[in-house]
């Protein structure tokens, strides 16, 4: 409405922006993409390249992840991230940064080797603690999928923070709970962190373990839900619920799933007809079952 009454000013791209992102919330995710095209391009009309970081975060985050493959998401990232570093922006540049892994681990657009070294690049870019935990979490996980580690207790969070983010000065570490304390700072990526190792769990075949997990991770689903970062709660933890007989809980979790992929089939499809043939597995409807599975297949 203000832009209408008085015109264009430099805030207005991120307004737009904003308003594409509290549209997706709403499960308008057409209109939504729209509005963060049309903020993306009355940014490089305005010449407002310090808002750009910020722009591009909020539309590849938020937005962007409900209509277009996740390559494309990639690459609204990485301009976040570029503008970041040519702005200063390292606030947003920082949040692009722990974005853009999350993405990637959730596309595999990378082998372990190579999402160890881009972490490894782009940690001395970033500023904000939460964004930095973030980071030594995928980190760690990728040394997990790689085979070089066994240890996956989320709670035991001193491997792999940074020596700058000790809560004191000097002393030769800090506590678990300090650690704990540390992470729970941040909330959307204390969320993360438990729905990547709920992951993690399951492929490792611990399924009370994974299970062990999802009760703090919802806890903190308001923080993430319209997200990347819930993304591995509703499938690994699914299945986990599935095979422990939950029936009702990983239901709900295919219903968030479904409704992904009815916005974003390319994305989200394969996941939903995983956790439904594991469902259908799960309650011997062995027939099912085998055609979720071969369209999980066809899908991914």
């Amino acid at each position: 409405t203000i832009l209408f009454e008085h015109g264009t000013f430099r805030a207005a791209p991120f307004a737009l922006v904003m308003q594409a992102q509290l549209t997706a919330a709403t499960g308008d995710f057409v209109e939504a993409n729209e509005l963060g095209d049309l903020a993306i391009a009355l940014a490089k009309k305005l010449g407002v390249r310090d808002q750009e970081a910020k722009i591009f975060f909020c539309f590849g985050c938020f937005v962007a992840l409900w209509k277009r493959p996740l390559d494309a998401v990639l690459d609204v990232l990485h301009k976040a991230i570029e503008a970041g570093v040519d702005t200063g922006d390292r606030v947003y540049g920082s949040y692009s940064i722990h974005c853009t892994q999350i993405t990637a681990f959730a596309s595999q657009a990378a082998s372990m080797d190579e999402t160890i070294a881009e972490i490894d690049k782009r940690t001395p870019l970033v500023s904000q603690l939460g964004s930095l935990q973030v980071l030594r979490f995928i980190k760690h996980a990728a040394h997990a999928l790689a085979g070089r580690t066994s240890r996956l207790d989320v709670l035991d969070v001193r491997d792999v923070l940074d020596v700058r983010d000790a809560p004191h000065d000097g002393g030769a570490g800090f506590s678990a709970d300090e650690c704990l304390a540390l992470l729970e700072k941040y909330q959307p990526g204390a969320c993360f962190a438990r729905a990547l190792w709920i992951q993690l769990h399951m492929l490792a075949g611990d399924v009370d373990a994974a299970l062990a997990l999802i009760p703090a991770c919802e806890q903190r689903l308001r923080f993430v839900s319209a997200t990347l970062y819930a993304w591995p709660l509703y499938l690994y933890g699914g299945i986990a619920c599935a095979q422990r007989g939950d029936g009702a809980r990983a239901k709900a979790y295919l219903d968030v799933l479904r409704s992904w992929a009815d916005a974003n089939p390319s994305t989200f499809a394969h996941a939903a007809e995983l956790l439904s043939a594991e469902i259908a597995r799960s309650e011997h409807r062995s027939l099912d079952a085998i055609k979720h599975y071969r369209r999980a297949i066809a899908s991914a």
